[in-house]
């Protein structure tokens, strides 16, 4: 063994006050001072339950929520501007470096999240697909409101080979019998305004609406109130107007009662197929054409129809719809439940169609704005 001589030199480390000062420890002389307790609980080392290394995914969305909370709002805005494009506006600048906070802080647990570009290139191209409009609204209590168009939507439901050739656009007088779909209710059939119910049906290549003069082929004036449906066939009802007229048949006056309900005995059921003559084809003894010999007006009513008007020669379809209002979300937890959504469906579809995903169509939701106040904008749109 190689020993160092040098290591004698060196001064002993205790001192003899410190030996003496050891030696009272280890004999136990030394005064005890009163000193805290300690829980042992914090020395205690707590039992694995083998989870350590799962990632709580609450405290993340938590951490995500509060970096988006704590982002300065903008200042004011041009009030010109539409609600979205205010929107747009205040979330392009500041969000970016947020998601990018987010989307980092997802890597470092393994998980790929889209750049924030992306999502927007990726949204732009869904809406250019879609060709859908989103419309903004501020609602009476100053909460800003976005949508689809209903407009727009009915429209698709019309040019999808898959639902058009479905769709019916008169109801169905069942009597009673065998009901199953919206066609055959009895508000669309009977209690509808004037103005809402079925205006006009095709027949012979000629547009018949309702509250105008029809001739039958058996040369009979009559007046269709109701149009309909039974066993595939259009049907109306008609009201036999009472004809004036002065000597020479010059002048002439038509007489009938506007408002009769569905099922009145005054209103007889005529075939569509008898139907042979629009307002401005009849001609009455004398030559003249029956519209110029009234002045265009009958008792109570004016024609020609006001949708034959709007309708300029153009096929008029009438799609009623049955619209939803839900404040569920499909998620299990209430604090979803607060959001208020509207759907529609087409009522002229029958129920194995219109009960398919697809065929039931989203408008708008809120967590802000209730059910009436969000209504407004479908009001709004389906005026």
């Amino acid at each position: 063994m190689v020993i160092d001589e040098k290591i004698a030199e060196l001064d002993p480390v205790i001192s003899e006050m410190n030996a003496d000062s050891m030696e009272d420890v280890r004999s136990g002389n030394v005064p005890v001072e009163d000193v805290e307790e300690v829980p042992l609980s914090l020395l205690e080392e707590k039992e694995s339950d083998g989870k350590e290394g799962e990632l709580s995914w609450t405290d993340m969305i938590g951490i995500a929520v509060g970096q988006i909370d704590s982002e300065p709002e903008d200042a004011i805005l041009d009030a010109t501007s539409p609600l979205f494009c205010q929107e747009e506006e205040k979330i392009k600048v500041p969000y970016q470096f947020v998601a990018s906070g987010i989307r980092s802080f997802f890597t470092a647990y393994h998980i790929k999240l889209p750049r924030w570009e992306a999502l927007r290139e990726m949204r732009a191209k869904i809406q250019t697909l879609l060709n859908h409009t989103v419309v903004e609204k501020e609602t009476v209590f100053g909460q800003p409101v976005f949508g689809l168009s209903a407009r727009e939507l009915i429209r698709d439901d019309l040019m999808n080979p898959l639902v058009a050739p479905h769709l019916e656009f008169v109801p169905e007088d069942a009597h009673g019998r065998d009901i199953y779909k919206m066609s055959q209710s009895s508000k669309w059939l009977k209690h509808l305004e004037p103005d809402l119910r079925v205006q006009m049906v095709e027949s012979n290549e000629k547009h018949f609406y309702i509250f105008e003069p029809v001739q039958l082929k058996t040369h009979a004036i009559v007046v269709p109130f109701f149009f309909f449906t039974h066993d595939k066939k259009y049907f109306a009802k008609c009201y036999q107007p009472i004809i004036k007229s002065n000597v020479d048949q010059s002048k002439l006056e038509i007489h009938l009662i506007s408002d009769i309900p569905y099922d009145d005995n005054r209103l007889k059921v005529v075939s569509v197929d008898e139907f042979s003559l629009i307002y401005k084809e009849i001609a009455i003894k004398n030559g003249l054409k029956l519209s110029e010999c009234c002045g265009g007006k009958m008792i109570d009513l004016i024609f020609p129809n006001l949708w034959r008007t709007k309708a300029a020669g153009k096929l008029l379809r009438h799609i009623p719809i049955n619209l939803y209002c839900d404040d569920t979300s499909g998620n299990k937890s209430k604090k979803w439940n607060k959001h208020n959504s509207y759907y529609f469906t087409l009522s002229g579809l029958p129920p194995k169609i219109s009960n398919q995903q697809f065929d039931c169509h989203f408008l708008c939701t809120s967590n802000i704005a209730g059910p009436l106040e969000l209504g407004e904008m479908v009001v709004d749109q389906l005026k």
